[in-house]
């Protein structure tokens, strides 16, 4: 969390003129949105100057929404599963149910994108497997796929009543604290 922290302070995007507090939620989005402006600009989407302008575009877009619900259901199925390390065909499966429509080859090239570029995933040194960076960054993903979940699910659903369990199960487990 320093290093988040302080590669935002450096780029004068940790606080908000008049911002009084930055809880941990605005801390995590705010160093995932600079991440993504990063990768913008090694995939060479954008250049220093416009990234924040293309991000604001792709914000309201399908592309990051699919590509944040990917990642929300990798956070979410390690966290269920108590695992770390995923499969690419894990990964895969992730990308597919965000965007079923997606030609495969389209989805093979965003799991490259996502794990090697995006920052936010790394890969074993013989890419057979992939992880994210921190696991606070897999609570904070999976916490915003239980938030989806709950919101998009009626109450009686089996996946809303499955998430229910889920909190009061482990509501005091300490590795799960930032999620709550």
């Amino acid at each position: 969390q320093l290093a988040m922290i302080c590669q935002l302070d450096k780029q004068g995007q940790l606080r908000k003129k008049g911002e009084n507090q930055l809880t941990m939620s605005t801390l995590y989005h705010r160093s995932i949105k600079n991440t993504f402006n990063q990768f913008l600009i090694r995939t060479g989407y954008a250049d220093k100057t416009s990234s924040e302008d293309v991000l604001d575009e792709l914000q309201d877009s399908d592309t990051l929404l699919q590509m944040q619900k990917a990642i929300e259901e990798l956070a979410y199925n390690n966290m269920i599963n108590d695992t770390i390390f995923f499969s690419e065909k894990i990964l895969l499966n992730a990308i597919r149910s965000s965007d079923p429509a997606a030609d495969v080859l389209l989805r093979v090239e965003r799991s490259k994108n996502i794990s090697t570029k995006f920052g936010l995933l790394r890969s074993t040194h013989d890419n057979e497997e992939y992880y994210f960076i921190h696991h606070t960054f897999q609570e904070y993903f999976a916490a915003g796929a239980i938030a989806r979940i709950l919101k998009e699910e009626s109450i009686d659903s089996e996946r809303y009543q499955s998430i229910k369990k889920i909190i009061l199960y482990h509501r005091y487990n300490p590795r799960l604290q930032v999620m709550w």
